[in-house]
């Protein structure tokens, strides 16, 4: 932990970076958060926003490291969001062997948090929105026969009114390659109303 008085934060951010540089090339690699404030030097406030920011650059640096080695890697392989905190990246790892792709999805907005997608999908941060990777994977990965099952399930609107009645949105269809999948969506929050919250799980059956 380090305290700077009387130092501009691009300095400081220049020093980050310096240090980061310099610790590379001996394969060491360090998640480093900063709070910097003019005003209202409340240090505990600050030191928890340095930390969440250190754990967030930590996440990103596995995230990153991860995307590279699955793009790397055969169709077979799965891109999944690294958190740095030991326990989840392993349950999540775990979870390849049984689920083709998991993500959280925002209804009103189409944009996607990926939790675990085939790497042959082509990671892309700038893509954000969920029905153009869908489109992708049923153009790529999915029996033509299954193509309008799938599709219809982004007609959001019908989506939210199955999960207003307490159903869950659920189909059965069958890959290129033979393997069968069962696509299932959840709703994420406890409010009756609030349904553009949800998550999609692809299960292999």
């Amino acid at each position: 932990m380090v305290f700077a008085r009387d130092t501009s934060q691009d300095d400081i951010k220049q020093g980050i970076d310096m240090l980061t540089r310099q610790l590379e090339p001996m394969d060491y690699h360090v998640a480093v958060g900063m709070s910097y404030r003019t005003q209202n030097m409340n240090t505990e406030e600050m030191v928890r926003e340095a930390e969440i920011r250190m754990y967030e650059a930590k996440a990103q640096y596995y995230q990153a490291k991860e995307t590279k080695k699955a793009l790397s890697d055969n169709d077979n392989r799965y891109v999944h969001t690294k958190t740095g905190i030991l326990e989840i990246d392993t349950m999540i790892s775990v979870m390849k062997e049984k689920y083709n792709g998991i993500y959280r999805v925002d209804l009103d907005t189409n944009k996607a948090h990926r939790i675990l997608m085939p790497a042959y999908l082509g990671y892309n941060e700038s893509e954000e929105h969920f029905s153009a990777l869908l489109t992708k994977y049923i153009d790529d990965s999915v029996a033509p026969e299954f193509h309008r099952a799938i599709m219809s399930f982004l007609n959001y609107d019908a989506l939210k009114r199955q999960l207003l009645e307490g159903k869950t949105p659920r189909t059965t269809y069958r890959k290129t390659n033979g393997d069968t999948v069962v696509l299932s969506v959840y709703k994420l929050c406890n409010e009756e109303s609030a349904v553009n919250n949800t998550l999609w799980i692809f299960a292999r059956d």
